[in-house]
């Protein structure tokens, strides 16, 4: 059954998290990238997407992503993800993602890579 993505953001500064929950997938899209174009507006440059809640990611939901990295990297900012399942892990892997995003096991990690 279709769970629609939530999205809360946390701040741990100077790292914005984006806890998302349910299904990841381009219908989305308009609510995450709300979320993140305010975070962005705000002044934030480090983010990281938590998967731990994400149920379902796919085509739509990683263009999002990629999206969304095209945007930070023009402002040269940082994007990490973490507590991503293995197949998402080889999901964002086989279309290259991880060749410019850090994943990291927790969240907690994440901000602490990118706090150094």
């Amino acid at each position: 059954m279709w769970q629609p993505l939530e999205i809360e953001a946390v701040q741990h500064a100077p790292v914005s998290v984006m806890r998302v929950r349910g299904d990841f997938t381009a219908e989305s899209g308009d609510a995450f990238n709300e979320v993140f174009r305010q975070l962005a507006g705000d002044g934030a440059r480090c983010f990281v997407v938590d998967f731990a809640g994400i149920k379902h990611l796919n085509s739509g939901g990683l263009a999002v992503l990629v999206g969304m990295l095209s945007e930070i990297q023009d402002t040269g900012g940082t994007l990490a993800f973490s507590s991503m399942a293995s197949h998402f892990k080889r999901m964002t892997h086989i279309i290259g993602l991880t060749d410019y995003v850090t994943v990291y096991h927790s969240e907690q990690e994440a901000i602490a890579g990118l706090s150094s």
